[in-house]
């Protein structure tokens, strides 16, 4: 068996392991120890009593500000994708299924995808 012609371009470049990988980070972790020790606890207080004290009725105003425009944008994909897509898939080109019953099953298993899914990757994945 020959072995294969080398490339100039192979041979020309610089190799990955020819650079010393281990004292640029080495030092850049060293840089962040010193930053680290060099700020005590008296100057992490020092700057915390120097910021302005949180309003909580504008935060609570935002919060409810968001917390509206989540439950309008649910409602909103609810009729406008979810209950139609429902209704083609329960209809009796389909699954033939009573409306009643047809959205029972989607969201059970909606609301137990989450931990569904879960445990599959657990069982996967763990080492156990």
């Amino acid at each position: 068996i020959e072995e294969p012609a080398s490339s100039p371009l192979i041979e020309e470049s610089p190799s990955f392991l020819d650079h010393d990988h281990t004292t640029t980070s080495s030092r850049r972790l060293q840089e962040v120890i010193d930053d680290t020790a060099a700020t005590t606890a008296a100057d992490v207080k020092a700057a915390c009593e120097q910021l302005s004290k949180a309003d909580p009725e504008w935060f609570a105003a935002v919060y409810f500000l968001g917390v509206l425009y989540t439950f309008i944008a649910i409602a909103i994909v609810c009729d406008e994708l979810f209950v139609p897509a429902l209704e083609e898939i329960a209809s009796e080109d389909n699954l033939n299924l009573s409306m009643d019953v047809a959205g029972g099953p989607p969201l059970a298993a909606g609301g137990g995808a989450p931990e569904i899914f879960f445990h599959i990757f657990w069982n996967l994945f763990s080492k156990t």
